[in-house]
């Protein structure tokens, strides 16, 4: 069987310390920076340098390590252009190099612990220079060109090495501009004395890991980052536990008072809590994620304990999970954590804080804000109900770094579990704002938004509804497909709202009781089923007429785009479920 030079390697690498723990401190910091894309150990199309290959955004870098407990002078002929061709080797590499990888810039690192020679002065055709001051100035001028490598005293040895490289002069230009020779190295991989332990033991741990990947059976030779990852059994920084963006329905209009409101608390406070407060389905949600944006001046990260149509008490009220998907949006805008994973809350604590005072340091040199919004609070309570609440994670006000805003979402703010520090500050003229109910104008939009326009009556609409952005919704929803004689009757006290939502969804429960018991179970089904369900299946466990009836009394409250049906987001209908579901005696 013909042995490749990787697979030569593979078998040689178990117990190549040295070369290990060098790749690791290389792969360990693009992990913990997020640009590793992949790494190559003994791969057949590094060549010479297949000790490790490291990919990161756009670049692709081959070592070679050459380390000796006996480190003695090398000389520019002896090591490149001697009896084992090295340069000539180089050159190939690089070129395979840029074969297996189109598009990346290539580097080659030779790394030796022997030492730049500076007795062999007039022996390579340089009068007055020796190895010393050429490999000195090769490493000052990576981006000299050709021409002006000629135009030096280099002249003799640069020729000679572009002869021994067998290149053409362009392919050589780039390749000695990609060259680096790392001379002196240490003979022992020591780790920075000034890491986290935590970061020392994962290093180590992942010199261990590169040993046994290169000296594997299988023959494999490339690792992608998740793949790496996976092996280690690290989790992804970039990887978020849950969903953190808010779903923006077809027909939001703006809310421009509270929009005023809102901007004029994030522009008067740049530390601490201000809180955005309000009742269920008044757009607090909504509002924060389109108004609340990134952009110039402002970094914005995210976290909702209340998503629509995601499962509830999956534990994103807990504080491990807060903390863990926090960190992983600040360290994705670029704040640097002091470990590529955190094994214990109080790790991710120790992380949160360093991170928010990353942030506090940009904000000091470049007037960068960073927003975190925290939007769903009285959810963890209520739904949630973790045995640590996230509530208990929120730091201290006088904690928090100028720079560091965070602006709470929420029915109510004094909740159990928050400190009642965060709550004081939160809740103080000018930090707390209250939403308002949306203006006739932006009534009228939505109207018009959903075909209405010239059907309806703005003023009739404004009335029922008050203003309020679910309720409005639902109305119109309920007008859009209403007969003619059923359009003039909602707004005449077919449909009413008196601030209080879960009225609506009472409503529509005793019409599905009036209905039948088959239709209730419908809504039963679709307030409670956590995503879409196709109206189909439902026909075949009830039938088409109570599916039927059960659309026509709620479709206001169902979520019918598409071939699939799925009920309402609001958790107040779900305790209207219950109470419909203890009249059917449908439970045990």
């Amino acid at each position: 069987m013909t042995n490749t030079p990787g697979s030569g390697e593979r078998r040689a690498r178990r117990g190549f310390n040295y070369q290990d723990r060098a790749s690791a401190v290389l792969a360990y910091q693009t992990i913990l920076d997020g640009t590793l894309t992949f790494i190559a150990l003994a791969d057949d199309e590094a060549g010479m340098f297949d000790d490790f290959v490291i990919g990161t955004a756009g670049r692709v870098v081959g070592h070679q390590y050459k380390s000796s407990s006996k480190p003695k002078p090398v000389g520019v002929r002896g090591l490149l252009l001697g009896a084992d061709h090295v340069i000539a080797d180089c050159a190939g590499t690089f070129i395979m190099l840029e074969r297996a990888f189109p598009g990346n810039a290539i580097e080659l690192r030779y790394v030796t612990s022997h030492y730049d020679a500076t007795g062999d002065k007039g022996q390579f055709g340089v009068p007055g220079k020796d190895s010393a001051d050429f490999f000195k100035a090769l490493a000052s001028h990576r981006q000299r060109s050709l021409a002006d490598w000629r135009a030096t005293v280099w002249r003799p040895i640069i020729d000679d090495l572009l002869k021994g490289s067998g290149l053409s002069v362009t392919d050589f230009e780039r390749f000695l501009s990609r060259l680096s020779i790392i001379l002196g190295a240490p003979s022992k991989i020591e780790l920075n004395a000034a890491l986290d332990d935590g970061a020392r033991a994962q290093i180590i741990e992942l010199a261990h890991k590169l040993g046994d990947l290169a000296s594997g059976e299988d023959g494999r030779t490339r690792w992608r980052r998740r793949e790496l990852l996976a092996e280690l059994g690290w989790a992804d920084r970039f990887q978020l536990r849950f969903e953190h963006r808010f779903p923006l329905g077809a027909h939001v209009q703006s809310n421009e008072a509270t929009e005023a409101d809102l901007e004029a608390a994030l522009s008067k406070h740049t530390t601490g809590y201000i809180s955005l407060l309000g009742p269920p389905g008044a757009g607090k949600s909504t509002l924060l994620e389109r108004f609340i944006q990134p952009g110039p001046g402002r970094d914005v990260v995210r976290y909702l304990a209340f998503v629509p149509s995601e499962a509830q008490g999956q534990g994103s009220g807990g504080d491990a999970n807060f903390l863990a998907d926090l960190n992983s949006q600040l360290f994705g805008i670029g704040h640097q954590p002091a470990r590529a994973k955190d094994d214990t809350l109080e790790q991710r604590r120790e992380t949160f804080e360093r991170l928010l005072k990353g942030a506090g340091k940009r904000y000091a040199i470049d007037q960068q804000l960073t927003i975190i919004v925290v939007d769903g609070l009285d959810h963890v309570p209520r739904e949630e109900r973790p045995e640590a609440s996230f509530l208990r994670a929120l730091p201290l006000p006088q904690s928090i770094p100028p720079g560091v805003l965070f602006v709470l979402g929420s029915q109510r703010i004094d909740l159990a579990d928050m400190p009642p520090e965060v709550c004081d500050q939160a809740g103080q003229s000018g930090r707390r704002v209250d939403i308002a109910p949306l203006d006739e104008v932006a009534v009228s939009d939505m109207i018009q938004s959903m075909g209405l326009d010239g059907n309806v009556a703005t003023a009739e609409v404004f009335a029922v509804s008050q203003g309020h952005p679910l309720v409005t919704h639902y109305l119109l929803d309920k007008l859009r497909l209403a007969s003619p004689a059923e359009r003039n009757a909602l707004p005449a006290g077919g449909f009413e709202y008196d601030g209080d939502l879960e009225k609506i969804y009472g409503k529509a429960w005793r019409e599905a009781r009036a209905a039948g018991a088959d239709v209730a179970k419908v809504l039963f089904v679709l307030g409670f089923v956590e995503g879409w369900i196709e109206p189909t299946l439902l026909a075949r466990w009830l039938s088409i007429q109570a599916v039927d009836q059960a659309f026509r009394l709620a479709h206001h409250l169902i979520d019918h785009a598409g071939d699939a049906w799925r009920g309402c987001c609001q958790s107040n209908a779900k305790r209207s479920l219950h109470d419909a579901l203890r009249s059917l005696r449908m439970c045990a």
